[in-house]
């Protein structure tokens, strides 16, 4: 999820600039969408987090507010990046650079939220 929204980011800047600054300016044209068909889709990304959680495989944190922390941090990559190009001394967002911020927030979410990899058992079993 975190490398799709990065690639989004990359591949579709100005959408996301367009939906941020409807969202920075009240979101009249989306909150009926944000109450009904967004709430769903968080709900159920939220409720396979819970079902992680439950199972042992990850530290008990918000699911929902952890998704809005993923949301932020890697829409950062196609709204601000007017203000990361001249921060890191770029004239222009490179795949290295998109690749090294998603390589970043997976090992932040996964190390953050305590995720316990399970080794799948093979023909061996083990």
């Amino acid at each position: 999820y975190i490398r799709d929204k990065i690639v989004l980011s990359q591949q579709r800047p100005y959408a996301s600039k367009v939906f941020a600054n409807e969202v920075l300016h009240g979101a009249g044209q989306l909150h009926a969408y944000f109450s009904t068909d967004m709430r769903r889709i968080f709900r159920e990304k939220a409720a396979v987090i819970d079902h992680w959680i439950a199972q042992g495989l990850m530290d008990r944190v918000d699911s929902l507010h952890l998704l809005f922390a993923i949301w932020a941090m890697t829409q950062t990559y196609a709204d601000f990046e007017a203000q990361i190009r001249p921060v890191l001394g770029i004239p222009r967002m490179t795949d290295d650079v998109y690749a090294t911020g998603a390589d970043l927030i997976v090992k932040l979410v996964l190390q953050g939220c305590g995720v316990r990899f399970v080794r799948a058992a093979g023909p061996r079993g083990g």
